[in-house]
C-alpha cells in the first residue's frame, strides 16, 4: 500500500504542477567547493523533470579520487527536488541561487550537499587546485620517506660500525694470547736444546772416561768411537731442535701478523665509527665504544707485539749459542779419537 500511496500522491503533484502552470527554469550548471573536494552537477530540465551528470574530485591525501554518475529527477513549482545520482536517491530544495540535497553518508547519518550556480571553468579551476594540493603532498610525502630512509642508513651505518668495532676488541685478546703461547713455545724449543746440550756433555764425559779408562787396548778404540759417534748423533739432534726452533718462529711471526691486522682493523674500524657519528646529525644511536678503549686495546696489541720480538731475539740468540756450544763438544769429542793415537 505504501507504493501505492506514493504514487497517489506523486499523482497529485503532478496535477498540482501542471495546475499552476509548471516549475520554473533553474539554472542547470551547480558547483560546490571546499577545501578538499570539488562537485558539478549539470542537467537539462524539462518541465518538472531534470537529467544530466554528477562529477567530483575529492582529495584524499596525496592522490585526487573522481567520481561520475548520471542525474535523473523531478522537481515541482515549489523548488521540491528529488534525484537519482547512480544508485542513490536524495532529495531536497532548489531555488534560483542554491541547491540542496540530503542524504545519508557513509556512515548513515543524513548530511546536506549545498550547490549554488557556477560555472564549468570554476570547476574545473577548483579540481587543477585540488590535484596540485595532491601532488605537492606526494612529494612532501616522498620528501619525507627519503629522509627517512636517508636517517635511516645514517643510523645503520653507526649500529654497524658499533658491531664491527665491538667484534674487534673483543677478538684481539685472543690473538695475543695465541702470541704469548708461541712465546712460550718457543721457550720450550730452547729448553729442549739445553736438555740436549746436557745429554752431548754427558756422552762427551763418557767417552773422555772410556778414552781414559780403556785406551786402545781390548776393544777400547773402539768403544770410544762409538761415544764419539753419540755425541755426533747429539749434535744432529740438536739441529734438529734448532729446525723446529725456526719453524715455530715462523709460525710466531704469522700470528703476530694477525695482531698486526688486528690494529688495522681497529684503527679503520674507530675510524668508521666517527665518521658515521659524525655523519648522523641526530646522534642517534651513540658510539658503544670510547677512544679509551681502542687506545688501550691498541697499546695492549703494540705491547704484545714488541714481547714476541723480544722473546724471539732472545731465544734465537740462546739457541745459536747453545750450538755453538755443541759444535765445540763435538769437536772435542774427535779430539779425543785423535788424541788416543791408536791405529783404526
Amino acid at each position: 500500500m505504501p507504493g501505492v500511496v506514493w504514487t497517489g500522491l506523486a499523482a497529485a503533484l503532478v496535477g498540482a504542477v501542471a495546475a499552476c502552470g509548471g516549475p520554473p527554469a533553474y539554472p542547470n550548471t551547480w558547483i560546490a567547493l571546499s577545501p578538499t573536494a570539488a562537485v558539478l552537477v549539470q542537467w537539462t530540465q524539462t518541465g518538472g523533470r531534470l537529467s544530466g551528470q554528477l562529477v567530483a574530485v575529492t582529495l584524499a591525501g596525496t592522490t585526487t579520487q573522481p567520481l561520475s554518475v548520471l542525474v535523473t529527477g523531478q522537481v515541482n513549482a515549489q523548488g521540491a527536488v528529488t534525484l537519482t545520482l547512480g544508485s542513490s536517491t536524495e532529495t531536497g530544495s532548489v531555488s534560483s541561487t542554491r541547491l540542496t540535497l540530503n542524504g545519508p553518508d557513509a556512515t548513515g547519518l543524513l548530511t546536506s550537499l549545498v550547490l549554488i550556480p557556477g560555472r564549468v571553468a570554476r570547476y574545473r579551476a577548483a579540481v587543477a587546485s585540488l590535484r596540485q594540493r595532491a601532488a605537492a603532498a606526494l612529494a612532501a610525502a616522498q620528501a619525507a620517506q627519503a629522509a627517512a630512509a636517508h636517517q635511516q642508513a645514517l643510523n645503520q651505518q653507526v649500529v654497524s660500525a658499533n658491531t664491527a668495532l665491538s667484534a674487534d676488541l673483543g677478538s684481539y685478546a685472543a690473538d695475543t694470547g695465541t702470541v704469548r703461547g708461541d712465546a712460550s713455545t718457543l721457550q720450550g724449543d730452547v729448553s729442549t736444546l739445553v736438555s740436549d746440550r746436557q745429554a752431548m756433555q754427558q756422552d762427551l764425559q763418557t767417552e773422555q772416561s772410556d778414552a781414559t779408562t780403556d785406551g786402545c787396548a781390548n776393544g777400547g778404540y773402539g768403544a770410544v768411537q762409538a761415544d764419539a759417534s753419540t755425541v755426533d748423533t747429539d749434535l744432529s739432534t740438536m739441529g734438529t731442535d734448532l729446525t723446529t726452533l725456526s719453524g715455530d718462529i715462523s709460525s710466531m711471526r704469522q700470528d703476530m701478523a694477525a695482531l698486526a691486522q688486528d690494529v688495522r682493523t681497529i684503527q679503520h674500524d674507530w675510524s668508521a665509527l666517527q665518521d658515521a657519528v659524525t655523519a648522523d646529525p641526530a646522534d642517534t644511536p651513540a658510539a658503544k665504544v670510547t677512544e679509551r678503549q681502542v687506545t688501550t686495546a691498541l697499546t695492549a696489541i703494540r705491547h704484545s707485539m714488541a714481547e714476541a720480538n723480544a722473546a724471539i731475539t732472545a731465544e734465537q740468540a740462546q739457541a745459536a749459542s747453545l750450538y755453538r756450544s755443541g759444535q765445540a763438544l763435538d769437536a772435542q769429542a774427535h779430539a779425543v779419537l785423535t788424541n788416543m793415537g791408536c791405529a783404526a
